[in-house]
């Protein structure tokens, strides 16, 4: 027990000599130490001046109320730090300058600029240190987005389409506000099938620019769902259009369409109207013999598609024909009699009948056939005969049976 107490007071009185002895050489070793430190700190990593230019924000804004006339500044900030971190640690990118609007309502104030700094940074000056702010009150205005769909070819048509939802709220300055002339969903459909997509809105002024920064629109994004399909397809025939008239004695007396059908494709509700499909118009006024002419085929309505787009038209023209009977007296040659009887009715068509005589009287001799002598007669004057009455007609010798 005994050698354990004396054995702790050796240690303690060995601590006590380690303080004591060579103090003034211990005191010394801490001065250089000292001086060492401070060397390295002053010169090799001394402290340095630097400005920074960075863009103030504000803090406790809320966008969804107010708004400010015009954006806040970009200012500049001096500081103090050591060189080794500034280089090392880029510290400037972690400053932030800021002015608070908490509780602040429509007006004009004057804010102070404050900062957050990283450790080992300390602020010199802001220039400016204040900053003047006018807050305004955000007005809202209401629009139904319109939707502009784009189809990928002419096969395809929108069947239906849902927006959701209907209205949308647009909140900004008043000279903004009045801008906006349309809200739009800008769809494109490269192919048919059922699409369900979120899609943004866009607001556009009246000559069709985007206006996209002082508003805030809400919801930005709209669900749409839509349905797009392959035009259905049916023949309707060809009818021709005529405009004026033939001169008055001709006759169209055939019209041959080639093709006499067309295919065409719209959408269900207008391709159930439509029953035909005409062509140009196609004047008639200096046609005088017939024609064949190529013609374009009119949809009758921009949205339907024509296949083919044209057709061939051929025209049969002929004269008017006029029906009359006219008295043909027949006269033999002396010695000879016309049988049955001398006078003869002869039904007969033609165009013009100005330049004929009625009766007629024509000349037969014994070796003539009278049938043949009152056909080439009338072929002469352009006239077709009918008939004859009687039909048959023959000339003999008097004396004769």
């Amino acid at each position: 027990m005994v050698a354990g107490i004396n054995e702790a007071e050796e240690g303690e009185k060995a601590v006590k000599n380690l303080f004591r002895e060579n103090i003034g050489l211990k005191i010394v070793s801490f001065l250089i130490a000292f001086f060492l430190w401070a060397y390295v700190v002053i010169t090799e990593n001394p402290l340095v001046n630097r400005e920074v230019k960075i863009t103030l924000q504000a803090t406790n804004f809320d966008q969804n109320i107010y708004f400010m006339n015009s954006p806040l500044p970009e200012i500049k900030i001096r500081y103090q730090a050591r060189r080794r971190q500034v280089l090392e640690a880029e510290i400037e990118k972690n400053v932030t300058a800021q002015i608070n609007l908490k509780g602040l309502n429509e007006g004009e104030y004057d804010l102070k600029i404050s900062a957050n700094v990283p450790a080992g940074l300390e602020i010199i000056s802001f220039n400016p240190s204040s900053v003047r702010v006018s807050l305004g009150k955000l007005e809202i205005k209401n629009l139904s987005p319109t939707p502009h769909m784009t189809l990928g070819n002419q096969e395809l048509y929108l069947e239906k389409m849902e927006i959701n939802p209907k209205t949308i709220a647009i909140k900004g300055k008043k000279d903004v506000l009045e801008q906006i002339h349309d809200a739009v969903i800008f769809i494109e459909a490269q192919s048919q099938g059922n699409f369900n997509l979120p899609l943004k809105v866009y607001l556009l002024d009246n000559d069709k620019n985007k206006i996209e920064s002082g508003v805030i629109v809400s919801p930005p994004m709209l669900q749409v769902v839509y349905t797009v399909k392959t035009l259905p397809e049916k023949k309707v025939r060809v009818t021709p259009d005529f405009k004026g008239s033939l001169a008055q004695n001709f006759l169209l007396k055939e019209t041959i369409l080639e093709p006499d059908t067309v295919a065409i494709k719209a959408i269900p509700e207008l391709l159930d109207k439509i029953s035909e499909v005409r062509t140009e118009p196609i004047d008639l006024s200096n046609v005088s013999q017939s024609l064949k002419i190529k013609s374009n085929l009119i949809p009758p309505d921009q949205n339907i598609t024509l296949q083919p787009k044209e057709a061939m038209v051929t025209l049969k023209i002929v004269q008017k024909m006029t029906r009359k009977t006219i008295t043909v007296l027949l006269v033999a040659e002396p010695g000879y009699t016309i049988q049955p009887k001398c006078t003869v009715e002869a039904e007969i068509e033609c165009a013009d009948l100005s330049n004929l005589q009625d009766p007629v009287t024509l000349e037969v001799t014994a070796d003539a056939v009278p049938e043949g002598l009152i056909q080439n007669y009338f072929s002469g004057k352009n006239c077709t005969l009918l008939k004859l009455r009687p039909e048959k007609i023959s000339i003999t010798k008097q004396g004769e049976p």
